[in-house]
């Protein structure tokens, strides 16, 4: 894998023989080395904003399951209260405690 940098300063030198001796073909290949360079850059640092925009989405997703977890342990906490309350209830009567 080439690197950015290197390719860009590479295209520069091309660039700058080229018009010194006259070689259009060379100067035009280290302008071509150049702009591939600074596409290669910006990939980079898209994919770099993209890896971490997923992170943070990953990372949020986990704290809003967590949240609904807890939610929903409470809430059949506070159902499984109230049946057995109801039960209690219904036991008294049969039994005619209440």
């Amino acid at each position: 894998m080439s690197i950015p940098k290197i390719d860009k300063a590479k295209g520069q030198i091309k660039e700058v023989v080229g018009k010194a001796t006259g070689d259009q073909q060379l100067e035009t290949e280290g302008q071509i080395e150049q702009a591939t360079a600074t596409v290669q850059e910006k990939i980079s640092e898209i994919k770099d904003d993209v890896t971490e925009a997923v992170g943070n989405v990953i990372e949020r997703v986990g704290e809003v399951a967590s949240e609904i977890k807890d939610d929903v342990t409470e809430a059949v906490g506070n159902v499984i209260e109230r049946v057995s309350a109801v039960a209690s209830e219904i036991k008294d009567k049969v039994t005619g405690k209440g």
